[in-house]
């Protein structure tokens, strides 16, 4: 997992949601280096892999 945390110098024009819990962001956030999705705190970032992961696994035991 590749993400960096990233601090507002200056708020954005426009508000910015958390790719996971769709919660706004306050001044700081986390960015997902792969996908370039925002989310707030780095256990939206974990719980949205882990969900992520399991969907894929169910998906190739329907498959089977």
């Amino acid at each position: 997992m590749r993400f960096i945390v990233v601090t507002f110098s200056k708020p954005p024009p426009e508000p910015v949601y958390c790719g996971f819990c769709t919660t706004a962001l306050g001044k700081a956030y986390v960015r997902d280096l792969t996908t370039r999705i925002v989310y707030h705190s780095h256990f939206c970032l974990e719980l949205h892999l882990a969900e992520s992961q399991n969907c894929i696994e169910m998906s190739a035991r329907r498959t089977c």
